[in-house]
């Protein structure tokens, strides 16, 4: 278990415009949550920004939640949103 943290973090999950709407980011995650809980984490956190709906709405349906939103977190003017789920 790492010291210094009690959660595992996604930073970025990208899979491009010919690839979508086939499962592939549901494949991607599956693994990320399968190395997440390798290394003895329980929770995982992402960052989305409100720009990015169709990815809130991703990750929202994977059974992740609302813990905060950061406003100008990254870039003025635009909210950023912290989303949890435990695994």
């Amino acid at each position: 278990m790492n010291p210094n943290k009690s959660y595992a973090k996604i930073s970025t999950l990208i899979v491009t415009e010919e690839y979508r709407g086939n499962g592939v980011a549901n494949i991607l995650l599956d693994k990320a949550f399968a190395l997440i809980v390798k290394s003895d984490f329980s929770e995982v956190v992402v960052t989305v920004s409100e720009t990015k709906e169709d990815v809130l709405g991703f990750f929202m349906c994977a059974g992740f939640h609302l813990i905060k939103k950061c406003p100008d977190k990254y870039v003025k003017g635009i909210t950023e949103f912290i989303l949890r789920r435990i695994i």
